[in-house]
Parts: C-alpha cells; structure tokens; sequence
C-alpha cells in the first residue's frame, strides 16, 4: 500500500514531513541544501535496508537450525 507522488511540490511537502517527525523544524528544513536533504534521506534508506535484511538473515538461519 502507498501513494504516488506526482510533482516536486509533493515531494517537498512528503520531505517537509518526515523531517517533521525527526524533529526538524519547517524553519530548519527550509534552511537546509537539497544535496544535503538527498544525502540524509539515501543514508537513512540504506540503514533502513540493512535492518531489513538482517532480519531476513536471521529469519533464514533460525529455520535452518530447527
């Protein structure tokens, strides 16, 4: 389940929020460089990633053993 978002001002409004939910103000997000809005974002996603399949690995060797 999810959402389309169809143009840029969209995305900046989804960005906006999650910044929100970490505690960044809209005051602060407006001050901060896309790049740096884009490198926070991928470095988030790749930790989100790897927590995932850590758990898929886990998963996987508690079938192994049983």
């Amino acid at each position: 389940m999810g959402f389309i978002i169809e143009n840029s001002a969209e995305g900046m409004l989804w960005l906006k929020y999650k910044f929100f939910e970490q505690g960044i103000s809209p005051h602060e997000f407006r001050k901060c460089q896309m790049r740096d809005i884009k490198d926070i974002m991928d470095i988030k996603d790749t930790i989100d990633s790897k927590a995932m399949r850590e758990v898929e690995v886990r998963d996987m060797m508690a079938r192994m053993r049983y």
